[in-house]
């Protein structure tokens, strides 16, 4: 727990245990990544994608009624497909700039992700 009164301790971080506590280079690559994709043509790109797969995205509220044989579940599954094509792009780009090692960050990643 915090010793000073007025620096509030999460109960994620007064239960953690010291192997579950990131390290300083990895809250420094989370905070990096995090910056990277909170950047304006990234939410913009993200934000515009939506905008214009509004009317497929709307077949995920009736997520009970779609059926892997139907129209509606294809047009979910290439929408899937390129969103995932979007959000490699933007981690590519984050990759580019970083002189981290492509494959350190991208088993960094999914550890973290596991994690979660």
């Amino acid at each position: 727990m915090s010793t000073k009164e007025d620096t509030p301790v999460s109960l994620a971080s007064a239960v953690a245990t010291p192997a579950s506590l990131p390290d300083a280079k990895t809250s420094a690559l989370l905070e990096e990544f995090d910056t990277f994709f909170s950047r304006g043509k990234y939410t913009d790109r993200l934000r515009h994608f939506i905008e214009q797969n509004v009317d497929t995205l709307a077949l995920v509220a009736f997520e009970s009624d779609v059926n892997t044989n139907t129209e509606g579940s294809l047009q979910l599954y290439q929408l899937f497909q390129r969103y995932i094509a979007l959000i490699e792009g933007i981690i590519e780009g984050f990759m580019a700039t970083t002189e981290k090692s492509d494959e350190s960050i991208l088993r960094f990643l999914a550890s973290t992700i596991r994690e979660e």
